[in-house]
């Protein structure tokens, strides 16, 4: 059975699952450092600013920019990396990364088409 893949969250524990495949594809100029994959920034750059931990105790897949004192998971790095503007695409992106079926087309809900983060997460945005 294919794990489900319809929350950002489930998507993310599927990356961490794979983090080192992740960031050599998506941080290409990166290198391991003991369990950590380490790069210069977001954008790829050389250097050893940037620490993506790839397993160890704490949770694997999250990064640190030591530089900005920035921090995320790797869905994240996908969206920059991808030019992608909205979470909906950059998991579109990584679940065709991680060779994950695609998000079920969107539902139709009292005859109307969902739109935005609805069709992506079948249910409204979350308010801030």
């Amino acid at each position: 059975m294919q794990p489900t893949t319809s929350t950002a969250t489930a998507v993310s524990a599927a990356l961490a699952t794979q983090a080192e495949s992740v960031c050599r594809h998506y941080l290409p100029n990166g290198r391991r450092e003991g369990r950590y994959r380490v790069v210069g920034d977001v954008n790829g750059t050389r250097g050893k600013s940037l620490f993506i931990r790839l397993r160890g105790p704490r949770r694997p897949a999250k990064w640190t920019n030591a530089a900005t004192s920035n921090h995320s998971g790797l869905l994240d790095i996908i969206r920059h990396r991808s030019g992608n503007t909205s979470k909906c695409r950059s998991l579109t992106t990584a679940r065709s990364f991680l060779a994950l079926s695609p998000q079920p087309a969107a539902r139709k809900e009292a005859g109307k088409r969902l739109s935005g983060d609805r069709a992506c997460f079948g249910r409204p945005p979350a308010h801030r």
